[in-house]
């Protein structure tokens, strides 16, 4: 393709050029008929004697999307040619230039070189309202030449719906993007018509608005989305067009109010009946917009409904508790919520919150952590002894902390049978500072925990053979292992103190 000497005039639509057997260019008398949106011509013919040379002229007042294809090959193949074309201007088009200098279509196609002819049509794939022209030159250097002006069909649209056609979303969401389809008059090939839509609104303002390709949700509700624009009839006449209405939902908004639990601590019943330390947890939500919506909140467990349980008093209000019934994995739990509004029957798409259900599996020993000798008393007898105070850390059976306060804890010891300290009594937690006898239980003293999980623990040992406090140390030597079992919100745990004369070691 390209474009001749002598540049036309903007008032001339098209113009076919010829040329004689020696190749050299002559001007035929410029064609000025009517414009349209597609044509549909005969067949062009290619050999040693044959030729074809056309135009595609805008005769608009926008830029036209032309798209000349050629059929061969009986029509089972074909040959694009795209190009926008400005106003008073034209794609030229030169047959045997085509074949001979081997040039590509729009997709990268040539065609053939043993090419003897083509059928061909044009199609504005733009607006379609009817601006374009096709003229050829048909080139026989046998018996002459032959100009053809071929007037067009306007082609308009007929109407379809939007893309996409059913809208559902949030309140203050805002869709971009839209689009209108409809179909070819001429082809009734389907057709994008956005660029023809020159009215966007929608049935009710007050639930959803509508602008160029752009839909924004308002309150709670259903109504309408529209469009009207402008296209052509038959005659190249402009007319009106409606677009078939769009459904448009509009939801409200449930959020999930912050800092929601990121865990819930699993309990059971403890020595002598009750649940002592069943902690429930509660996440609260928010339907918007408040004031304009009467909301009615549905939570549910969808992940790790044998781990926990929800609160069957709270159902239908904006806060749920949460019960932990079985230690799970790490974001095992998802806890989810929706709020409808009940003017409107809308509902909004679900929230979720992640938790983990933490059942107490292993106790760590944290900072501070001190040892001190000194001289003691054991009935009646003088002995020495050793002091170790520290804190523990509740953990889950993942390992993991249970940042939990107030978590119910108690412990009692057993003398093992390597007892050369002759131990054979205990201060545990819930003894009151009193010994207790190896084994006993006192059962739950409702301590609890620091909103850190943690809790203090002392343990001592006084053993006549373990002498007197000499530079700050015990002067003699013993050993005593015993099991220390801890019952963390009704959970046992066991630990392994050694008792020795210097020191107290826990395994």
């Amino acid at each position: 393709m390209g474009h001749p000497p002598n540049a036309m005039p903007d008032d001339v639509i098209a113009v076919a050029m010829s040329y004689d057997a020696s190749g050299r260019y002559g001007t035929d008398a410029p064609f000025t008929n009517g414009l349209g949106g597609y044509f549909a011509g005969g067949e062009w013919k290619l050999d040693a004697t044959h030729n074809e040379l056309a135009t595609v002229s805008n005769g608009g007042t926008k830029p036209a999307d032309a798209l000349l294809t050629l059929h061969y090959d009986n029509g089972a193949k074909k040959y694009e040619l795209q190009q926008s074309i400005a106003p008073g201007e034209q794609m030229w088009v030169n047959l045997a230039d085509l074949v001979h200098n081997r040039v590509a279509d729009r997709k990268g196609n040539l065609l053939p070189a043993g090419l003897t002819s083509v059928t061909y049509d044009v199609q504005d794939l733009g607006s379609g309202l009817g601006h374009l022209m096709e003229s050829d030159l048909a080139v026989d250097n046998t018996w002459g030449h032959h100009v053809r002006g071929q007037l067009g069909n306007c082609c308009g649209v007929q109407p379809g719906s939007f893309d996409p056609g059913v809208i559902i979303f949030d309140v203050n969401s805002v869709l971009d993007g839209i689009l209108g389809d409809g179909y070819n008059a001429c082809t009734n090939v389907e057709q994008n018509v956005t660029p023809l839509i020159t009215d966007w609104y929608t049935g009710n303002s007050a639930i959803a608005t509508a602008s160029s390709q752009t839909a924004k949700g308002v309150s709670p509700g259903f109504t309408t989305l529209d469009g009207q624009g402008i296209t052509v009839d038959p005659n190249c006449t402009i007319v009106n067009f409606q677009e078939s209405p769009g459904s448009i939902t509009v939801q409200p908004v449930v959020s999930i109010t912050s800092p929601a639990p990121s865990a819930v601590p699993v309990a059971t019943a403890q020595p002598g009946g009750g649940v002592v330390g069943n902690h429930e947890v509660y996440i609260s939500a928010t339907c918007a917009p408040e004031g304009k919506v009467n909301p009615e909140f549905n939570w549910s467990i969808t992940e790790g409904s044998n781990q926990v349980e929800l609160d069957s008093t709270l159902t239908g209000g904006p806060t749920m508790g949460v019960i932990g019934i079985k230690g799970g994995t790490k974001n095992g739990v998802t806890i989810s919520v929706t709020c409808t509004d009940k003017n409107t029957n809308t509902t909004s798409t679900a929230q979720t919150a992640t938790m983990t259900a933490q059942q107490p599996g292993s106790l760590s020993i944290v900072a501070p952590d001190n040892t001190a000798e000194k001289n003691c008393t054991v009935q009646g007898s003088a002995g020495c002894e050793t002091d170790r105070t520290f804190t523990y850390q509740v953990n889950d059976t993942n390992g993991n902390a249970m940042a939990f306060v107030d978590i119910d804890f108690w412990d009692y010891i057993t003398t093992g049978t390597q007892n050369s300290c002759g131990v054979n009594s205990y201060v545990v937690s819930c003894s009151g500072g009193s010994a207790i006898p190896s084994g006993e239980q006192t059962g739950s003293c409702k301590l609890g925990t620091t909103i850190s999980g943690q809790f203090p623990e002392d343990l001592s040992v006084c053993a006549t053979v373990c002498g007197s406090v000499r530079n700050g140390k015990c002067t003699g030597s013993c050993s005593t292992g015993s099991t220390q079992t801890w019952i963390v919100n009704g959970f046992p745990i066991t630990r392994s103190p050694t008792y020795q004369c210097n020191s107290i070691s826990v395994q």
